[in-house]
């Protein structure tokens, strides 16, 4: 289903952080046809390392005036300021806010006592890592329970199969056994032909549970993955092209390659918990998702025996579409 290749695509769990930092790409590769970034041309936002005019309010890009931007670190926030915007103190450690007396660490959000850590919430008492969600001293972020932990599996790309809808009844739990992505780099070729993967290895390990109204996918996703970028997609030079990268891919790395152009390697992890409601219609599911983002989704199906295929129909990021096979525990 859709995760990363979000969990990569939409269809297929994918990773999120990939598709950010090849769009970045795109950003330093188009930025030697906009204006010289300064004062005059950027008066209220911040100049990035690739000499482009950003909005300045954000943390990782933050500043006025056309200076330079600002990373502001792990106990800031880009906050308003009487000259602009600028990286100053926040009240709660990592950007979370805490309520009633509970802490909250790298983004996360605690009320009456509890503790947040890696952008979870947590009410009452629980406690919540690396984005999960817990209530009345729960703790979140993992799989789920039941059935065991999902394999480990590679994610291979190319013209994955497609699928012919046949009715069937999802109910019950599927751990993904097979992902498959149709292109990888499809958005970024739309502006660099002559992109070219070097290396790629992408690897998931996820789950979707049916109820009879219900739906939860959980995805865990790691990637590591190194394109070629041609001479004519890489003229403002392999630096400049890694300093974007790194605004959200830190350990992104951009080196001179043989045919004048850059090999650029990024590698990360991501993590999906989505959930909401869902119907069937002669093998066409639709989900209602209402965490972490409300949106409709539509999935082409087949059930035969155990196994399961889903190729997301509403899927339109050329890196989104894939085909993915789960199966019944």
């Amino acid at each position: 289903m859709h995760s990363p290749v979000d969990g990569a695509p939409r269809a297929v769990p994918c990773s999120a952080a990939m598709r950010v930092a090849l769009l970045l790409t795109f950003a330093v590769l188009v930025s030697a046809c906009t204006p010289k970034c300064d004062a005059t041309s950027c008066a209220h936002g911040c100049c990035d390392a690739a000499g482009v005019c950003q909005a300045g309010t954000e943390a990782t890009a933050c500043g006025s005036l056309g200076t330079a931007c600002h990373l502001c670190n792990a106990t800031q926030l880009c906050q308003p300021q009487a000259s602009g915007y600028s990286c100053s103190p926040e009240s709660a450690t990592g950007g979370g806010t805490a309520t009633g007396g509970g802490t909250a660490t790298g983004g996360g959000t605690a009320t009456g006592g509890g503790s947040a850590t890696g952008g979870g919430t947590a009410t009452g008492g629980g406690t919540s890592t690396g984005g999960g969600t817990a209530t009345g001293g729960g703790t979140g972020g993992g799989l789920g329970s039941g059935g065991g932990a999902p394999s480990n599996i590679s994610v291979t790309a190319g013209s994955c199969a497609m699928v012919s809808p046949c009715a069937g009844s999802p109910i019950g739990t599927w751990y993904y056994t097979q992902a498959c992505v149709d292109d990888p780099l499809g958005d970024l070729r739309q502006y660099c032909t002559g992109v070219t993967t070097v290396s790629s290895n992408t690897v998931l390990s996820g789950r979707v549970d049916f109820s009879a109204t219900t739906m939860r996918r959980q995805v865990s996703t790691t990637f590591a993955t190194t394109v070629n970028l041609p001479a004519s997609c890489a003229s403002l030079g392999c630096s400049t092209i890694q300093s974007v990268l790194r605004q959200t891919t830190p350990s992104a790395t951009c080196a001179s390659a043989t045919n004048g152009g850059c090999d650029c390697s990024i590698s990360g992890s991501s993590t999906l918990d989505e959930q909401g409601t869902w119907t069937e219609s002669n093998g066409t599911i639709t989900e209602n998702v209402t965490s972490p983002t409300a949106m409709t989704r539509t999935f082409d199906t087949c059930i035969t025996g155990s196994a399961m295929k889903l190729r997301e129909s509403s899927a339109t990021s050329a890196t989104s579409k894939g085909t993915t096979t789960v199966t019944r525990q």
